[in-house]
């Protein structure tokens, strides 16, 4: 989770979020954080006590991994406010000679105390400008003051006309434009360049349409059963799984053709957990490093991906197109072979004219 309180409020005339770690960690509907504060109304300040921790998957120098609580923050950091009618600014360097602010409304005039949130206009030099890039934004910030805490949310706006026009995510599989590739290189005899992310694109008229060559005996959304040359081939959706929230997904998809089978297996982890921090998934690690709050650098699993493509790839093609007579599914035809002798003996002699002129 991205923190709120966690840094700077602003920048370059921005609002921003300081992460605490990962700059790939995503927010999610309603985030929200709550920090120890000192409010001192006479100065028209707001300390904040910043003593945030936050879980890392962090390698050790023995290449270990370890599930741990790391120090992120341990200092104060320090706002200042003001009113401009019934319109609160809150200011991220106060005394400086360019000031810099976020403007908040909906709470009471004159008072700090209480629930105001961001109308995506900012504090520029003495002047409130509502013309900034941050009219753009998906989302309001709200913030609850009190007399020893701040507490800070993040409010997404709803497209509900993208998410009518999006609907249900795609998951008919056997219809997706990986089956299209599947059979186009099947029928061309091309090599296998599979990829997960064509599972979730529907290319249905295309995949039908090889259903003349390779024959479908069943098929639903997770699983087809089709001929090729008296041999039955059955690609299968084993397993798939999706977490909105944690941005995980993972998935096991086979392709089966009597003793031979062929295994598609990805996952992905955006949002880290102990599940994954293991040594054994090191090879599946993308590492990253960062500084905690006593300024010592450490090495932490950014994100998790194990992806098998190029391994199910060449399993394809050695099961369509393998040397093997017993092995091969596919039997190119006549002229193909005899395309494919002509090749050889052009390369030949090309060969033979080269050595002929040393």
């Amino acid at each position: 989770m991205k923190k709120i309180l966690g840094g700077s409020l602003f920048a370059m005339g921005m609002v921003m979020l300081a992460a605490c770690g990962s700059s790939s960690s995503s927010a999610s509907d309603n985030d929200s954080e709550t920090l120890s504060a000192v409010i001192d109304e006479e100065a028209q300040t707001i300390s904040l006590l910043r003593n945030l921790s936050r879980d890392y998957c962090v390698r050790s120098e023995n290449n270990t991994y370890i599930w741990k609580k790391v120090q992120m923050y341990d200092d104060t950091l320090v706002w200042g406010y003001k009113f401009a009618n019934d319109t609160l600014i809150v200011i991220d360097n106060p005394g400086s000679s360019y000031e810099i602010g976020m403007v908040l409304t909906g709470g009471t005039a004159g008072k700090l105390y209480g629930t105001w949130t961001s109308n995506h206009c900012v504090y520029k030099e003495g002047e409130i400008d509502c013309n900034s890039d941050l009219n753009m934004a998906s989302y309001i910030y709200q913030y609850t003051f009190t007399k020893s805490s701040v507490s800070g949310k993040i409010i997404f706006f709803k497209d509900v006309d993208a998410e009518e026009k999006e609907g249900v995510r795609f998951d008919d599989y056997m219809n997706s434009s990986f089956m299209n590739r599947f059979f186009y290189s099947l029928y061309m005899e091309d090599d296998f360049d599979l990829s997960v992310w064509s599972l979730g694109n529907e290319d249905s008229s295309a995949v039908m349409s090889y259903s003349v060559y390779y024959p479908v005996s069943s098929k639903s959304k997770n699983k087809m059963t089709f001929t090729v040359n008296d041999n039955k081939v059955t690609v299968s959706m084993d397993e798939f799984n999706y977490d909105e929230d944690s941005e995980e997904v993972s998935l096991k998809l086979s392709v089966v053709s009597g003793t031979q089978t062929c295994a598609l297996e990805y996952a992905s982890v955006y949002e880290m957990s102990s599940k994954y921090c293991k040594a054994e998934n090191a090879a599946y690690f993308d590492i990253d490093e960062t500084d905690d709050a006593y300024g010592y650098e450490f090495s932490y699993v950014d994100e998790y991906e194990k992806n098998t493509e190029d391994e199910f790839n060449d399993c394809l093609n050695r099961m369509f197109f393998g040397s093997s007579k017993d092995q091969v599914l596919y039997k190119t035809s006549a002229s193909s072979v005899d395309y494919k002798k002509f090749g050889k003996l052009r390369r030949e002699f090309y060969k033979a004219v080269k050595n002929l002129k040393k």
